[in-house]
């Protein structure tokens, strides 16, 4: 009776990884909140570079673990399951968040009355309509520009990070 070789069972970085990720972006998206910093300017795209780098750090690990026996495919596929759970677990917090910390709601409101008014562009009602219809859907915007802003930048970060990525090949033997 023959037995067919073993295959190495496949590292499940893309769970540790997108749990390490998500945990850093909720410290951050706290650390923002209790700070009070602006959403604008370069503070507006810190946690979108980290995560980006993160999503390539996770890959890269992916790649370690399997002795760089991997393909382009393969490592675009663990680094978007990484953005998988890591935004499956950002989106669960902020739905907590939102429900525990009511104030936050608020305090993104007066932070987007105060850039409307500092840009001068607006009329007081045009920004009193604006802020109605920003309050009204809050939640929705905030979930949803959430859900896909990370997974564009998650697919974005995965196809760069395949790229990039070490691959010696199926057919290679291990590296040594």
């Amino acid at each position: 009776m023959e037995q067919s070789p073993q295959v190495p069972a496949t590292p499940k970085t893309h769970l540790q990884w997108g749990i390490l990720i998500a945990v850093i972006m909720i410290v951050l998206f706290v650390v923002y909140y209790v700070f009070a910093v602006p959403q604008q300017g370069f503070a507006r795209w810190i946690p979108t570079l980290l995560f980006v780098v993160l999503i390539i750090l996770a890959q890269q690990a992916y790649g370690k673990a399997m002795a760089h026996r991997v393909t382009y495919g393969e490592l675009f596929a663990n680094g978007f399951k990484t953005t998988a759970v890591t935004t499956s677990l950002y989106v669960l917090f902020l739905i907590l968040f939102l429900i525990f910390v009511p104030g936050f709601k608020e305090q993104s409101l007066n932070m987007a009355r105060e850039a409307m008014e500092k840009k001068g562009n607006m009329t007081e009602d045009q920004i009193n309509m604006a802020m109605s219809f920003t309050a009204k859907y809050f939640t929705v915007f905030m979930l949803a520009g959430t859900i896909f802003g990370t997974l564009i930048a998650g697919a974005i970060a995965s196809l760069i990070g395949a790229a990039i990525a070490r691959k010696e090949g199926k057919s290679a033997p291990p590296a040594s």
